[in-house]
Formats: C-alpha cells, structure tokens, sequence
C-alpha cells in the first residue's frame, strides 16, 4: 500500500495531502507533531451522495451537530484519501475488509490508537447505516477495533511541587496570586475552569464561585456548605492575595 496522506482540499487524486481530518490528533513525538485542521471539504467524488444520506439520517435522529461531524468526516476521509487516492475504487460494493484493514494501519502508524479507535468507531457506524439501507454486508462486520493502550497520567513529583511552591515565594501581587492558585489546586484537585470562576464576596468575606449561592469553605468540612471544602492553609493565602491585589489597585 503507498503512503497515504491526511486529507486535502478538492478532489482526492495522487500526491501528498495539505492538512489531515477535522479534529484530527496526532501523535507527540517530536515539535513538529502538532494538531492541525483540515484545509478544507474533502471531495468523496461517487461516494459523496450516500454519504449526504447518512447526514441526513443522523440529523432526522436528532444527533449532536459534533457527533454528526465526526461521523460523515470519518466516512468521507475514508473514501476520499483511501478509496480514491490509495484503492482506485468508486463504489461501496467493492470495498473489502483489508481496505478497512489497511486504513487502520495507517491511522495508528500517524495518530494516537485513541484517535484511530474514534475513527474506526465512526467508520463502522456509517457503514452500520448502509448495511441497514441497501442490504449489503458491512466489511467491518467482523472486525474489532484497534486497542487503546491505557496511559497513566503524569502527576507532579513532591521535588516538582517544591520547586513550583519556592517559584511562588514572595510579597508581589504576582506571587500571592500564583501562592493561592497553587493552595487551592493542592487542596480540591479543582479543575482550572472551576478555579477561575472563585470571586471574593465583600459583604461576607468569604470566597464564592461566581454565578452560584455556594460559599467557598473557610475550615474544612464548613458546616452549611455546598462547595469544595479546603484546608485552613489553603485559604490562608487567599487573603494574603487580596490584600497584595489592593495594594496595587
């Protein structure tokens, strides 16, 4: 099999493709191993009206606009960047199993094997549909998708923490900042968005999430309340922030 490329503008034909598949995630072993966007719609030439039907028959399902997307993309990459390009075939009939084969191959020689798997799954799904409509049996009716290794996720090292807490040492506005995002991070294991979203109340002087009547707990376990609770610690470098805050204000 030659060399396939990730998707280009216009029709699929011989040659090196511009940029690869919406939402595409490619591996990251190296700098240049970055996410792009596909430079454009891709041209499924003969396969392309089915695939408007299976549009149309996810959107008649009211299925999410992203799922939809990712659905008829995979499909239409498919065809496009294998069938035409690779294969030389125009018609769903003589699509086999090692063309499904061959594409899965290249996708996890490229991408991560949790893309590929996403890929195969949405491939599948189309050709679920088809074997619904015309009768015909999918290739990948006995095919099993490719396994996604399960990778720890990296956690900081107490040295990694260390370093990062001496980073924060300081009387600036800057390092009370950085000191209580730190504390609070250590303490609830929040997500950043949840993080960003903590307002201090004037009229009570405590920490809320902005746009919610919770009230950030003081001591941990704070009686009444409905957030996260945190360590004393924690928020004893909250105040310490704000004050450095109004200092410069």
């Amino acid at each position: 099999m030659r060399s396939t490329g990730s998707p280009r503008r216009g029709s699929a034909g011989s040659g090196r493709y511009l940029a690869a598949g919406a939402g595409e995630e490619r591996k990251t072993s190296g700098p240049l191993q970055e996410r792009v966007r596909r430079a454009g719609p891709l041209d499924a030439g003969p396969f392309a009206a089915d695939i408007a039907s299976f549009r149309l028959h996810l959107a008649a399902e009211n299925k999410a606009a992203a799922t939809i997307r990712t659905y008829t993309d995979a499909a239409c990459w498919f065809a496009a960047c294998h069938l035409l390009a690779e294969a030389g075939k125009t018609r769903w009939e003589q699509v086999d199993v090692a063309d499904v084969r061959r594409w899965t191959v290249w996708l996890l020689g490229r991408y991560s094997d949790a893309y590929a798997y996403q890929q195969f799954r949405s491939l599948q799904q189309f050709f679920r549909w088809l074997e619904a409509e015309e009768g015909r049996p999918s290739p990948m009716g006995r095919l099993r998708p490719p396994k996604v290794a399960v990778r720890p996720v990296p956690f900081f090292s107490s040295v990694e923490l260390s370093t990062l807490g001496r980073c924060c040492r300081g009387n600036s506005f800057e390092d009370r900042r950085d000191a209580a995002v730190l504390a609070v991070l250590l303490a609830t294991g929040i997500r950043v968005s949840e993080l960003a979203a903590i307002r201090y109340c004037l009229t009570r002087h405590r920490w809320t999430a902005a746009g919610s009547t919770s009230w950030w707990c003081a001591a941990a376990g704070s009686a009444g309340c409905g957030c996260t609770p945190t360590a004393s610690g924690t928020i004893s470098a909250m105040p310490g922030w704000r004050a450095a805050g109004r200092r410069v204000t």
